[in-house]
């Protein structure tokens, strides 16, 4: 008996224990309170807001997150709602500095009652037990701007005060009234009188609240059944038979684990719009819009997907899953938060064998992948199945044409934007992919690479920004063909060695980049080619104060192997290296430069001991012309006096020699040391000496070395043969010997 009243408390305790360590988890929350008003003074009444965790990039998995052992509840960690009616939102979340591991934070997205994009802004709330962003949050949203149309509403008419034509309407949330601006110098006027809201229609008009699931093709997503607003999407679809619009008006939609699933391969047949103020809390395991091959083999499709705010999580795949078909845009959408690492890890867009893609205006925030990009294979029968290692008869679809502008790529775990040809195999190429005024930003995880492109050939990355990478900015990789790199701005973190770095790739074109900030670790580019033909064009030449690191650089030099004899670095725009250098390891094939100004910088072999002058291989740089402020050493010095002189080999440091000069070369100055034989008495007599370079039709003067005296004279000189003078002494009785010493001979 005793045995059981141990055993009973024992198992008392340990719940009390549980309990008490949930309340502590508890009682480590944040209340947060804000009341948001924008750059118009208008409080965001009844608007919508939503609140997401973000884990730290370098441990993205949140399920390891917990307060003293206590994992955190889901409730917590993703949350919304609508703001009142004064635009004051509030909700209690953990402690950051509470939470086990260290370095995670908050994403809260605020969105007005209007027709205008969302903000979001990412915040810690470390140990406070309360915080207010009333005036970061009103800092930071600016007032709403839209076209009065119908179909959009806003707080005022300032709002809607954009191109107004005669005619031009929008809905006012604050009086409930459909305004109209009847032109002219206006005013806005409402389209009722009284309570009633009178709207024309065909045949007659109609007072009162309109709640219509289906005008003119569009339909209401959120009038449908289904048990989230995603088996909503569903149920619309399927109702038209996928040839409608889809919407999805404003509101904040929780606890969403159905996958929207599209039907592809109907041309232009089904949109989906999200209004920019819904919100999407997505909690599933799959991705919160999918796609499926019906109806045969994949073809085209010209599906647009637009709008709203999707917020995922570690459990879920991704925002949006695209399977081969031709002419899909996917726009102005607010994807966050799908870091899962396993599988092919969490994307806010994943492109698998898509073509003719149009991605743009987007925010990709906080997913392992901000964009997953990979070719796959599908079954050439029912059920078309696709994967990238999809057993059975199929065919393979590589996404070619995609065309990404405008996106922000922001606080990516592994990979801002990532072709991917390794799934599939180098073999199956991506083709001519366009990333154009694009922002990376903060890739932060382990590795984390701003851009990165395999296996593509002819893809364009034009006039993007970089910033934050924990690895490097742009990686070409996988035979990656014709890249061309052209226009982007790289501000470098201390921590990036390189901002590009080319990998197994062949014919990369970079062109007018510039990089700022703090100088990276080690260099602006660098290559580690191995076993490929390579060919490197930078058209208008280079200025960096970075380091140029061809071959791993002058901490990590990697080799450059199995280059042929037409490959090489070619800047045939120039090189200005303004204070580094240029490291590279024991190339084998050539390099071209012209020209070169090596102002400050130098190019080395061995970053540590030998410099350009110690390099023995033959035909390793063509140098056309070489320009320079401060001039050029040779083994480390250039003493005064000495050139640069061939010796049948190469050009060694040496004084100027008279053999260097061309024999005949007039007017020439020749200094030479003699020792003369004694004059004779009473007479001239010539002696002759050498003189290198002159020839018999040139004319000599000549300057002994000191006086002669009053009894020595030199009567005549001349050249008496190729390399030759004859100098005539002349004496009197006592005539001696003329001096020794330097003779100086001018000849012309």
């Amino acid at each position: 008996m005793a045995g059981s009243e141990e055993s009973v408390m024992r198992k008392i305790l340990l719940v009390c224990s549980f309990l008490f360590l949930v309340s502590v988890a508890a009682a480590q929350t944040t209340a947060v309170t804000a009341t948001v008003t924008d750059s118009d003074g208008q409080t965001w009444n009844n608007g919508s807001w939503s609140l997401a965790f973000a884990p730290n990039p370098a441990q993205p998995t949140i399920s390891l997150y917990n307060i003293n052992g206590v994992p955190l509840s889901q409730s917590v960690l993703i949350q919304g709602g609508t703001m009142n009616g004064a635009g004051t939102l509030s909700f209690s979340s953990y402690q950051n500095g509470a939470i086990t591991p260290t370095g995670s934070s908050w994403n809260l997205t605020v969105c007005p009652n209007a027709t205008a994009k969302c903000m979001t802004y990412n915040f810690n709330t470390g140990l406070q037990a309360s915080l207010n962003l009333s005036s970061v949050l009103s800092s930071l949203v600016t007032a709403p701007r839209f076209l009065a149309v119908a179909g959009t509403y806003g707080y005022n008419d300032s709002e809607a005060s954009i191109q107004l034509v005669p005619g031009a309407t929008y809905f006012n949330v604050t009086t409930a009234c459909l305004r109209v601006w009847p032109g002219g110098a206006g005013p806005w006027g409402c389209s009722s009188t009284g309570a009633g809201i009178y709207v024309p229609i065909i045949g007659g008009t109609v007072t009162g609240a309109l709640n219509i699931s289906t005008m003119n093709t569009i339909v209401n997503a959120a009038l449908q059944t289904g048990s989230d607003i995603n088996a909503k999407i569903n149920t619309a679809g399927t109702g038209c038979s996928w040839s409608c619009t889809v919407y999805v008006p404003a509101g904040t939609y929780n606890s969403v684990t159905t996958s929207t699933i599209i039907p592809l391969n109907s041309p232009g047949t089904f949109n989906l719009i999200l209004d920019p103020a819904a919100i999407i809390n997505y909690t599933g395991t799959g991705y919160s819009i999918d796609t499926v091959e019906v109806g045969g083999s994949p073809s085209a499709s010209h599906l647009v997907i637009q709008g709203g705010i999707i917020n995922g999580t570690s459990s879920g795949k991704g925002g949006v899953h695209l399977l081969p078909t031709n002419g899909i845009s996917v726009h102005d959408m607010n994807i966050q938060g799908f870091s899962t690492s396993s599988g092919l890890g969490g994307a806010g867009i994943a492109i698998e064998g898509s073509i003719l893609v149009n991605i743009y205006n987007n925010q990709l925030l906080g997913n392992y992948y901000g964009m997953h990009v990979w070719g796959t294979k599908c079954l050439t029968s029912t059920p078309f199945t696709c994967a990238y290692n999809q057993a059975g008869t199929t065919s393979s679809y590589t996404p070619n044409g995609l065309h990404a502008w405008g996106n922000i790529f922001g606080n990516s775990i592994l990979r801002g934007a990532f072709l991917d040809s390794s799934l599939l195999g180098d073999s199956f190429q991506i083709l001519n992919d366009t990333f154009i005024g694009n922002d990376f930003e903060a890739t932060s995880g382990t590795g984390g690479i701003g851009l990165e492109i395999e296996g593509s050939v002819g893809t364009s990355v034009t006039s993007n920004y970089f910033e934050g990478s924990a690895a490097h900015d742009i990686i070409l990789s996988h035979n990656a063909i014709n890249v061309r790199v052209v226009g982007n701005w790289f501000t470098t973190s201390v921590t990036v060695p390189y901002n590009l770095e080319l990998v197994n790739e062949t014919g990369a074109f970079v062109e007018g980049n510039s990089s700022g900030g703090n100088t990276p670790a080690v260099c602006f580019l660098n290559t580690s080619v191995t076993g490929l033909t390579f060919y490197y064009s930078y058209q208008q030449g280079l200025y960096t104060s970075s380091n140029i690191c061809l071959g791993g650089g002058a901490t990590t030099p990697l080799g450059l192997e199995g280059f042929d004899n037409n490959g090489g670095f070619h800047f045939p725009g120039g090189l200005y290296n303004g204070v580094a250098n240029i490291y590279l390891d024991s190339l084998p094939n050539r390099m071209a430069i012209e020209p070169f100004n090596g102002n400050g910088g130098e190019i080395v072999d061995n970053p540590v001991t030998q410099t350009l002058a110690t390099w023995t291989n033959t035909g390793l740089f063509t140098f056309r012309t070489i320009n320079s402020i401060n001039g050029y050493q040779i083994n480390s010095v250039a003493p005064t006096g000495h050139y640069p002189r061939g010796n049948g080999t190469n050009y060694v440091d040496s004084s100027i020699q008279a053999a260097d000069l061309p024999i005949g070369t007039s007017p020439v100055k020749i200094s030479n040391s003699l020792t003369p034989a004694a004059a004779t008495a009473s007479s001239c007599m010539e002696q002759t000496f050498t003189y290198t370079s002159l020839v018999t039709t040139q004319q000599v003067s000549v300057s002994p070395p000191s006086s002669l005296g009053v009894h020595l004279w030199i009567g005549w000189a001349r050249v008496s043969a190729t390399n030759t003078v004859a100098i005539a002494f002349c004496g009197d009785a006592t005539a001696g010997t003329p001096p020794s010493g330097n003779y100086i001979v001018v000849a012309f």
